[in-house]
């Protein structure tokens, strides 16, 4: 169950970054928080291990967000063709193509700016969803049960490790370790919003661990997957100025 949905990564990998508002003086620094993810993978034909690493930054403005999203370029026969599994998808750092998502603060709606398409109004948090990698309903799964806990930094930092009762697929995680600290409370980009306001603190990295296992005569290696937030150096809005004047040009058709 689990294991199927890294079928997304082998065809379309995609990151978020978000960059600076058009409103503001120009020696405004706005916050900055960065996101990394990696993920352990293995081809389904080779049975070879490989990785999925990505970055986005996330800036908050008084106004606008804008977020610039690279598609990366995957070859091979994507998992929907009915010989997929006899070919291999191979993974490359080449981009394809960029897609670009503005929007103003606070607004459901917004912008999206697509190579060779005319700029469409979108469903903002769907699309983020859809864009950054993240298996959110893991977290929500009913049979996870804590195992430990450990606390830190005079009550700042916070360790929760997790564990299904009975795991219904070899391919399910063993355990599931979720990152919290009290001073990161003012980050706008949440993992989970429900488990921030139930710790009073901010969920700021999970790591999630599927141990060795033999399925059919094969070995499957150990496997990680790792998601985290960090604040990151403020930066100024002129570095989007160009990107922000196409914006304005097409909202003030």
């Amino acid at each position: 169950m689990f294991f199927k949905e890294i079928r997304f990564f082998y065809i379309l990998i995609l990151q978020i970054v978000p960059v600076l508002s058009v409103f503001g003086q120009n020696n405004q620094a706005f916050p900055v928080f960065h996101y990394t993810y990696s993920i352990d993978i293995v081809h389904p034909v080779s049975l070879k291990k490989d990785q999925v690493k990505g970055q986005a930054f996330h800036i908050e403005t008084p106004h606008l967000f804008l977020c610039r999203t690279p598609v990366y370029h995957a070859k091979g026969a994507p998992f929907e063709e009915e010989d997929a599994g006899s070919r291999e998808v191979v993974i490359t750092d080449s981009v394809s193509y960029f897609q670009t998502f503005i929007w103003e603060k606070n607004a459901a709606k917004g912008h999206v700016f697509r190579k060779g398409l005319p700029p469409a109004v979108v469903d903002v948090s769907t699309e983020l969803k859809q864009a950054l990698p993240f298996f959110e309903g893991l977290l929500e799964q009913p049979d996870l049960v804590l195992s430990s806990f450990e606390k830190a930094g005079e009550g700042q930092l916070l360790t929760e490790r997790y564990v299904f009762k009975e795991k219904k697929e070899l391919s399910d995680p063993d355990s599931i370790l979720l990152y919290f600290d009290r001073n990161l409370n003012d980050m706008k980009p949440s993992i989970s919003e429900r488990l921030d306001k139930e710790k009073g603190m901010k969920l700021f990295k999970v790591k999630i661990i599927h141990n060795a296992y033999h399925q059919s005569g094969v070995e499957i290696p150990v496997r990680v997957f790792e998601f985290a937030w960090q604040r990151s150096i403020a930066v100024k809005k002129e570095a989007v100025e160009g990107v922000l004047e196409e914006y304005n040009r097409f909202v003030q058709k």
